[in-house]
């Protein structure tokens, strides 16, 4: 017999996307920023030091990544960065010899007088040859094409870039057919009569600057790491970066050949790198159903593990819920439903645990479970016990506990950040108990 406890009822939270001014408080150091955007994808950016920018993201979805801080001002509600005046204007050059200029030979090309825009780069005048790398350049100011820099012939992708029409060339980059930044090198002036001047402020002509040092024109520091595909099945392979990145955390690669998926860094690598490291992202479709480290998981003795100390062998408290399939089909499993199923106690086993980085988790009734978007729960709606997903769960479902006592979900919030998740399969029995909570192992994915 299954009987209801009764809970307060919390009306659920609604979160809506605004315009977020944010602003990196070093003035030494840059800081990475990831959040959620208007489409409800996760997005990762570097503002150097004192660099800010004006984004449309979800309310609550603005944390640092790594070290450093920000300062955050929340404004109206918007739909995409435009409605945030995001972006900013940018001017190139463009080779008129065919391909006689390359690296920071583009300083001494044709003048600024090619438009572009950037929603990465929000002031030029503070990037530097590192912090600008891996950063997009956009073709238009409503576009979300990148500057196709090495598409067209005799037009390399070597550029000068400056802050206005007919200015002052501040760096040569690198632009790939995706527009992204992969090298960056300074471009040196010298002017016959020295006069100190503000070199944070821009202006349309070279301002003289007291004994001007040309700058070194070698390529920014390279970090190379081997990447792990998504899809479990590819060869790993070596991907360079002219920034830190984090071991086991997941980015995109900007190569042509590697963009069919996301890769996850397993470790530092001396080998030649094939391709740059993108964006932080998250292994879309991977991982399948997953819950948050620290999860207690009930052991077959009544004592408790995180789950992340689980060991294959294990043997684990289970429910054997009747006529609930016991099928490795998703729709099988989804497909089914009973009005009111015998549950029953029982024992199973770990016969594999794996660990998974995710940038969101949804988080129920305040800490109650939290778990990656595909883990399968045990539900009951409205007349019918159910297994359902976590994104499809929702406020006024009910979770199924230990003693069989329904639990009201109250709240069901999606958090996002940079979150360590780890599923586990067990046999023979597809159930365990998780924070007190009956919940299912994890299915193959369609």
């Amino acid at each position: 017999m299954i009987t209801a406890k009764a809970h307060n009822t919390i009306p659920a939270i609604v979160l809506t996307h605004k315009c977020h001014d944010i602003t990196n408080n070093s003035a030494e150091q840059n800081v990475q920023v990831v959040y959620t955007d208007s489409g409800d994808e996760s997005q990762s950016m570097t503002l150097p030091p004192n660099g800010s920018i004006n984004v449309c993201a979800l309310e609550n979805s603005v944390v640092v990544f790594g070290s450093g801080s920000i300062t955050t001002s929340v404004g109206s509600e918007c739909d995409a960065n435009v409605d945030c005046d995001s972006n900013v204007q940018l001017f190139l050059n463009y080779d008129e010899n065919s391909g006689s200029f390359g690296s920071s030979a583009a300083c001494d090309g044709p003048s600024l007088t090619f438009q572009a825009w950037s929603f990465d780069i929000q002031n030029i005048s503070l990037e530097n040859t590192t912090s600008i790398v891996g950063k997009q350049i956009l073709n238009g100011r409503f576009s979300t094409t990148g500057w196709q820099g090495d598409a067209y012939t005799n037009w390399p992708g070597y550029y000068a870039v400056g802050a206005s029409y007919y200015g002052t060339k501040l760096m040569a980059i690198r632009i790939n057919n995706n527009g992204f930044v992969t090298e960056a090198y300074t471009c040196s002036t010298s002017t016959p009569t020295p006069t100190p001047t503000n070199t944070n402020t821009l202006t349309p002509l070279p301002s003289p600057t007291p004994s001007p040092t040309p700058s070194s024109s070698a390529p920014a520091t390279i970090y190379k790491y081997i990447m792990n595909p998504c899809d479990e099945e590819s060869p790993n392979f070596t991907a360079a970066s002219n920034s830190p990145k984090t071991i086991n955390a997941t980015y995109t690669c900007t190569g042509s050949d590697y963009q069919e998926d996301n890769y996850t860094i397993i470790s530092t690598s001396t080998n030649a790198y094939v391709t740059w490291i993108g964006d932080l992202t998250i292994c879309e479709g991977g991982g399948g159903g997953c819950l948050l480290g620290g999860t207690q998981v009930e052991m077959h003795d009544g004592t408790f593990k995180n789950i992340e100390d689980l060991n294959e062998g294990d043997a684990l408290m289970s429910r054997d819920i009747e006529t609930a399939p016991d099928s490795d089909d998703y729709d099988v499993l989804t497909n089914w439903s009973h009005s009111n199923p015998k549950i029953e106690t029982g024992l199973t086993q770990v016969v594999k645990k794996t660990g998974y980085w995710k940038n969101s988790i949804y988080n129920f009734n305040s800490g109650l479970l939290r778990s990656s978007k595909d883990h399968m729960h045990f539900i009951k709606r409205g007349d019918s016990y159910k297994f359902i997903e976590s994104a499809l769960v929702q406020v006024g479902d009910f979770l199924i506990d230990k003693d069989n006592n329904l639990i009201e979900i109250t709240s069901a919030v999606r958090t996002h950040g940079n979150f360590q998740v780890w599923k586990i399969d067990v046999e023979s029995l597809d159930m365990y108990i998780a924070n007190g909570i009956v919940t299912h192992n994890d299915k193959p994915r369609p």
